[in-house]
């Protein structure tokens, strides 16, 4: 057989047409095509499935709960939580206690984990009471209306207490539910009030639960009069959000105590509702609505609130003691005491590093006594009224004659301005928040308590005794009974007249003048010590009396001495003197007194300060010596007190004493008085 070459531009007939090899044989294409077809049908029955088992996984992932007026709701998750929501796929408002509330009002409650549900509660209407149903107890609440709640959201104002009016024999308020979804005293926003009888009386008249009802042909039978009930003058008004109202007449209370007759207006019915058992969490049904006041709800309020680290923060704290008021300004009279305080910071290094309070006016010089300042003030910070007993409804302040009106005599009268706030070292700590009180005190009641007016507050308010037992203090008792203070360091000079003339060895001195020279101390590095206190190591001292000079210096011991005796002399008790008595003392100047000191301070002020002190004689007491400082005051000192002192004075002296007895001449016309 012979292999012939055929040239393939030579086709045979057989091929014609050249065949297309890119394509495949008819065959394979309807193949290939099948396998397409059969491909899509496949993927097609993939996203059936994956959509039925998305919707079996929707379906069986969430459950429905069909409510009393036939809505469905939907418990299912989202966001990894199980939450309700309606057909609209809106979340339901949940209460307090995260429960969710439906349309009508039903209580639902929703394990946020698991998804399990139950039904709280649910009301169903019966023509004018409303059954509420109690899932936890399997029991019916007779409601006289459906239940009110006092929380909620705006659409479900049907089911939330927008207002409540109470009306009794003692009087008529509301509370309301202001713009920020809160209840305030209708004309008195600013008032804080009890939330405990509020939570009482939102329950009470949100949830009027229906102890038994006395049928039409029952009351017909003995009439409204025998409940209490013909012209009743107590009832109260509840209104929900959408504006339907609620009103409740209040009868007489039934035999056993456990209830009142009601009736709801428009209704033959009678009811007995509920009273409460009063609890620290619950009041009751008549405190909150029979017998109650407006002022029964409000916080007794008479003192700003301080802090308990900085209630000493005061200026012009000034107490008045009003037997004598007639009428005018209080601020007219004279106070009792007054004083102020000044912070550490301030006084640190100065004068005044131990001295926190400072007396005003008639007082100024005395040290008010630390101890009793702080406990009045720490009082009226810890101050717990007992009881709101007039809330006063009119634009203006309480008056003193409308305050007497109702309590009798005003006895006291306490002001002062609380520094709330102060500036740090860069303004000098200067006070930057200052609230001013002016408060008015009632004299004692029979009950051992005062009534109390601050004109911050509409209110006057009922206080225990032992909040206030500063008000009783004598004079003697706010004062440090040690008149005499200040470092050495600071002292320029002391001035002592001794009428009678000086004692302990040197007679005829009538008048010496002491002059304290610290400035030697004050030019080293030592001139205060590690407490800031101003040191007085270099001290001189120098005396001018009779025929010694200002330029003589004396024994700076005896002159320690002296000043620290004057500091170990101290006030004894107020005086029995009758205030003409002690006008009559202090009229006849610094020859009536049996001694006189004057001492002058450099406190680095443009003025120095000085101290004047009278010591006069009382002639009918041999052991009392009344004292003044600054021509003020009401107090003696001992006698042989005094009379220590002239003897301390002469002991200065006496290192020259032979140079005073060669030369005798009147030392009150040789030295000048220095003040």
């Amino acid at each position: 057989m012979t292999n012939e070459h055929v040239n393939p531009d030579q086709t045979p007939a057989l091929f014609s047409e050249r065949p297309d090899f890119s394509k495949p044989p008819r065959r394979r294409r309807s193949s290939i095509k099948r396998q397409r077809l059969l491909l899509i049908i496949a993927l097609a029955a993939v996203v059936v499935l994956a959509v039925a088992a998305a919707l079996i996984v929707f379906f069986t992932s969430r459950s429905t709960f069909e409510d009393v007026d036939g809505a469905k709701y939907y418990i299912l998750k989202r966001d990894g939580v199980w939450v309700m929501e309606n057909t609209e796929h809106e979340r339901l408002y949940q209460d307090a206690d995260d429960n969710y509330i439906t349309r009508v009002g039903t209580i639902v409650m929703v394990d946020a984990e698991t998804g399990d549900f139950k039904v709280v509660s649910y009301v169903t209407v019966n023509d004018t009471e409303t059954l509420d149903f109690n899932y936890n107890s399997g029991e019916y609440d007779i409601l006289m209306y459906p239940r009110l709640r006092r929380y909620g959201e705006e659409e479900l104002d049907e089911y939330r207490i927008a207002s409540v009016e109470i009306h009794n024999p003692k009087g008529s308020f509301s509370f309301v539910l202001d713009s920020n979804n809160d209840y305030i005293l209708k004309g008195y926003p600013s008032v804080e009030y009890n939330e405990v009888m509020l939570a009482t009386l939102a329950y009470c008249t949100g949830t009027p639960r229906v102890m038994l009802r006395i049928t039409p042909d029952v009351v017909e039978r003995y009439t409204f009069a025998e409940y209490g009930l013909d012209d009743s003058s107590t009832y109260y008004v509840v209104t929900s959000g959408t504006g339907v109202a609620h009103k409740v007449f209040i009868g007489d209370k039934i035999p056993s105590g456990e209830g009142y007759y009601v009736r709801y207006e428009g209704r033959d019915s009678v009811y007995i509702l509920y009273d409460l058992t009063e609890t620290d969490y619950s009041s009751t049904f008549s405190a909150t609505l029979v017998d109650c006041a407006i002022e029964d709800y409000v916080t007794p309020t008479v003192m700003v609130e301080m802090s308990a680290t900085n209630y000493f923060d005061v200026s012009d704290f000034r107490l008045y003691r009003l037997e004598d008021y007639a009428g005018g300004a209080i601020e007219d009279y004279d106070p009792f005491i007054s004083f102020y305080y000044e912070p550490i910071e301030k006084r640190r290094g100065t004068f005044y590093s131990s001295v926190p309070y400072f007396a005003e006016e008639d007082f100024d010089g005395y040290t008010i006594n630390t101890y009793r300042a702080d406990d009045c003030l720490m009082s009226l910070q810890e101050l717990a009224a007992g009881k709101t007993v007039w809330l006063d409804s009119t634009e203006d302040p309480i008056t003193v004659e409308k305050f007497r009106e109702r309590y009798g005599q005003v006895s006291y009268y306490v002001t002062f301005n609380f520094n709330a706030e102060r500036y740090g070292k860069e303004k000098n700590y200067a006070v930057k928040t200052e609230i001013e009180q002016r408060i008015l005190i009632s004299e004692l009641s029979a009950n051992d308590t005062y009534f109390m007016y601050n004109e911050m507050f509409d209110m006057v308010v009922e206080v225990s005794r032992e909040y206030l037992e500063f008000i009783e203090w004598s004079r003697y008792e706010w004062i440090d009974n040690g008149i005499f203070s200040g470092n050495i360091g600071y002292l320029t000079q002391i001035e002592a007249i001794i009428p009678g003339g000086t004692t302990a060895g040197v007679t005829g001195v009538k008048k010496i003048l002491l002059t304290y020279d610290n400035s030697a101390s004050l030019s080293g590095e030592n001139a205060t010590d590690q407490n800031g206190n101003i040191s007085s190591e270099f001290l001189k001292v120098y005396a001018q009396y009779g025929s010694m000079t200002s330029g003589t210096p004396i024994d700076v011991t005896q002159a320690r001495r002296l000043y620290q005796s004057l500091f170990y002399s101290s006030l004894a008790g107020p005086t029995g003197l009758s205030e003409q008595e002690q006008e009559a003392y202090r009229a006849t100047g610094d020859s009536g007194a049996m001694l006189v000191l004057r001492l002058t301070y450099d406190i680095g002020e443009d003025e120095p300060l000085v101290r004047e002190y009278r010591f006069y004689d009382i002639a009918e007491s041999a052991r009392q010596c009344f004292v003044t400082l600054n021509g003020n005051g009401s107090f003696y000192m001992e006698q042989n007190r005094v009379d220590k002192l002239v003897r301390d004075l002469g002991r200065v002296l006496l290192t020259d004493a032979e140079a005073l007895a060669a030369n005798p001449i009147d030392p009150l016309a040789t030295v000048e008085r220095q003040n």
